[in-house]
């Protein structure tokens, strides 16, 4: 067996990394830790070959703790610096972009005291900046969107990794050129790259012009959102991220050259380390390029000088470069994608040998996407919520053939430095080709089965099929591991009866709670309860104002995402409370997705055409509606769950005022000691009908009616609640939501005001005796 010290040292550099993160101490004392250890051996352990590693494995870990901690305090120190949420005049650098996106133009800009921060132009921009200019920009300095909801991607986090802290938001004629750049080698390349996108977009069709930009820039901009979702569901989009397999493309471009020219191995070492560089800045410098190109050089330069090749090494060596540049690496999906698939495919190819018979004609085919499927599946299960059954046919069958597109499209590239004309002709074949192979795709997007949406899969799931995965293939390969396997059969056996037992009875002991969560929608509501045997209930969807301007729409972009993340496949209940926009528009794009066992609304016939859309969508999809009234009772789980129905009352129209929110349903949801009165957008009338038919508390959580609105506070009803905790569901607008007086009022009643605009969305669990709730901000 190899002794491999790089790799350990690897591991515990990410461990101390991963360390940091989670307990965060002052980098003078992990650095003092790294001094002391070595100290301690100079003094104690001597010249020992024990000694050496594992003092070696511990500094390295206090290392990855330090470098992580740096480089964590250096950015907290610059942020710091910035004038956040305020119209800023400053000056700067850009150092990357431009990247261009419907509406708004984004740049990479840095101040003079290192702080980076993204430039995005709103609008039509007519001045293009290169790399290197130095600009004065006039404009909004404020903090990234941050993830508001369990589960959701926090766009603030990702650019914090990446070094970026702000964002500055301005129109087209506040950024003045002050300084501009006369020459930056970045630009010459880059120039190169927008000379043959233009290239392409003469020569191809708009959808296969977007492929090609991805497939070898990574640039996927311009590729449509059903394109997207198609790579997806086959299980191809690691096509479209620039990525080790396109390194590899490359090399094979650079063998041809090598044997075209019959270059000596020095040249040859040199022309694959400035392609590759090359490549590197094309695609901005992408992890999983950097990985891959890291390797390819190490590999190329151990060849050169002589030494034997070890991937596991190679694999180290490029890791612990890249962590040692940015720890915060090892936080991003496509570092953690890349060095998986990447390990796995020389982990898991061994075993796959044992397995597929030599007689099968595609053993050799298969083995390298199965072995990478093997470590990637759950860890792009984890981040995009989707299983790709199809995923590795198409993945056999189009991989060849997208390394020849890649390898086309680069020789293409190359030629284009030269000869536009001739490039023109290679691109006019290629999109060809292209067009042909989206048209044969596209309808095994209808396949049945083609992909499964799973939900988020827990750390401790991910542990147990990697170590599955771990035992199963030394299994395979060593005939010791079967051997002791063999000899501890009968305990295994009766372990694993024995954890399982334990399991269940855990489970039959701790049951699961009721979990309510208030979704953060912004200006609107959305409620979803999942009781503890599973049975789903999302009471409202938030929605957009049909004055918004936007096509942003927060059922698709929020709610939804947010159930299949947590395996919700067909909503058991889907509720109304009332039909305006900021509660409703969110259901209907649920119910058009997901489904619904049935749905529920007060009468229709108290908001006239409000639930038309609605009604004639279930109805095309075969979903009973139900219309409730006060009185009426719904029970969740026998004995145990129910929601009780206070309003509207039974004897139709009696609001003289605000009508459609007075109609609102208002339910009561009771779970042993526990009451949540859920209120819609219900106002004072209708809180004074409630007063007056002797519906009142003590309630456990009064969620406020109509976002916290002036209309909906009245008093007298207030008074007769007894809440531990107050729910305000309500976001950035110009209603003066929530009301001054209503927060004085609780805050003088001493009651736990929380609210989505703040904390993000509220979850709250509930056994029946207690409550557990928690701010996801």
């Amino acid at each position: 067996m190899k002794r491999r010290p790089l790799v350990y040292l690897t591991i515990l550099y990410s461990l101390g990394i991963c360390t940091a993160y989670v307990y965060p101490l002052s980098p003078v004392i992990w650095f003092s830790c790294v001094i002391g250890i070595l100290l301690f051996w100079f003094a104690v352990g001597g010249g020992k070959r024990d000694t050496v590693s594992w003092v070696l494995l511990v500094a390295f870990f206090c290392l990855g703790g330090a470098v992580y901690q740096v480089k964590d305090n250096l950015q907290q120190n610059l942020l710091s610096l910035l004038p956040l949420e305020q119209e800023v005049t400053v000056r700067g650098r850009i150092q990357s972009g431009p990247v261009e996106y419907p509406g708004r133009t984004v740049y990479l800009m840095e101040f003079s005291n290192r702080a980076r921060v993204h430039l995005v132009i709103r609008g039509e921009e007519t001045d293009t900046f290169q790399i290197g200019d130095q600009v004065e920009v006039t404009g909004l300095l404020t903090r990234p969107r941050q993830a508001r909801n369990p589960g959701e991607f926090d766009y603030r986090a990702y650019l914090w990794r990446q070094g970026v802290l702000a964002e500055l938001s301005c129109s087209p004629g506040a950024v003045k050129s002050t300084a501009p750049v006369d020459f930056h080698w970045r630009n010459a390349i880059l120039g190169a790259k927008d000379s043959f996108s233009r290239l392409v977009e003469e020569h191809m069709s708009p959808r296969a012009g977007a492929v090609v930009n991805a497939l070898i820039f990574g640039d996927k901009t311009a590729l449509e959102k059903d394109l997207k979702e198609l790579f997806l569901i086959l299980g191809i989009m690691h096509l479209l991220a620039v990525s080790g397999l396109h390194v590899g493309f490359l090399l094979v471009l650079i063998r041809l050259l090598r044997e075209l020219f019959r270059l000596r191995p020095g040249y040859d070492l040199l022309l694959t380390g400035a392609l590759l560089f090359f490549y590197c800045v094309l695609t901005d410098f992408t992890p999983s390029v950097l990985r891959a190109s890291l390797m390819a050089f190490i590999f190329s330069l151990g060849k050169w000088i002589g030494k034997e090749r070890d991937y596991y090494t190679g694999l180290a060596a490029a890791a612990l470069v890249l962590l040692l540049y940015n720890p915060h690496h090892l936080f991003q999906s496509g570092f953690q994608l890349s060095f998986i698939a990447a390990g796995s495919i020389v982990y898991f190819r061994p075993a796959l040998k044992v397995v597929l018979p030599k007689s099968f004609r595609f053993r050799e085919l298969l083995m390298v996407p199965i072995a990478a499927q093997i470590g990637v599946l759950p860890v792009s299960a984890y981040y995009f919520n989707l299983i790709s059954v199809i995923g590795l046919p198409v993945n056999v069958a189009l991989v060849p053939l997208a390394g020849l597109i890649v390898v086309a499209g680069l020789a293409a590239f190359l030629v284009s430095l030269f000869s536009s004309g001739l490039a023109g002709i290679l691109l006019v074949s290629l999109g060809v080709a292209l067009d042909t192979l989206i048209g044969i795709f596209i309808p095994l997007e209808r396949v049945p089965l083609a992909a499964i949406k799973v939900a988020t899969l827990s750390w401790l799931t991910l542990a147990v099929y990697y170590l599955g995965a771990i035992i199963m293939r030394e299994l395979m390969l060593k005939e010791q591991w079967r051997t002791k396997l063999r000899e501890w059969s009968k305990t295994l056996i009766a372990g694993t009866i024995i954890a399982i037992c334990l399991v269940v009875g855990w489970y039959q002991l701790h049951p699961r709670p009721l979990e309510i969560v208030f979704l953060d929608v912004g200006q609107g509501d959305s409620i979803f309860l999942r009781t503890p045997k599973g049975i789903t209930v999302l009471l409202d969807g938030g929605g957009t104002p049909p004055w918004g301007s936007s096509d942003y729409r927060v059922g698709k972009e929020v709610v939804i995402p947010y159930l299949e993340r947590r395996g919700v496949r067909e909503i058991d209940l889907l509720i109304s409370s009332h039909p305006d926009t900021d509660h409703l528009q969110g259901l209907e794009e649920v119910l058009s997705e997901l489904g619904a066992k049935t749905v529920i609304i007060p009468p229709a016939g108290l908001f006239i055409g409000g639930y038309d859309s609605l009604l004639q969508l279930a109805e095309s999809k075969g979903i009973p509606v139900a219309e409730v009234v006060a009185g009426d009772r719904i029970l969740l789980e026998e004995g145990s769950i129910s929601l009780e129905i206070l309003n509207p009352p039974a004897y139709g129209q009696a609001f003289f005022t605000a009508a459609d929110n007075n109609n609102s349903l208002v339910i009561r949801v009771k779970y042993g000691k526990g009451t949540f009165l859920l209120t819609g957008d219900v106002e004072g009338e209708g809180l004074k009908h409630l007063l007056e038919m002797g519906e009142t508390g003590p309630v456990s959580i009064f969620k406020a009616p109509h976002h916290g609105s002036r209309t909906g506070y009245y008093e007298p009803y207030l008074n007769r609640l007894e809440p531990v905790a107050v729910i305000l569901s309500v976001g950035r607008n110009s209603f003066g939501h929530p009301a001054p007086e209503l927060l004085e009022y609780w805050e003088k009643r001493q009651v736990a005001v929380y609210r989505t605009d703040e904390q993000g969305a509220i979850v709250i669990y509930t056994d029946g005796q207690t409550l557990n709730i928690r701010p996801f901000l």
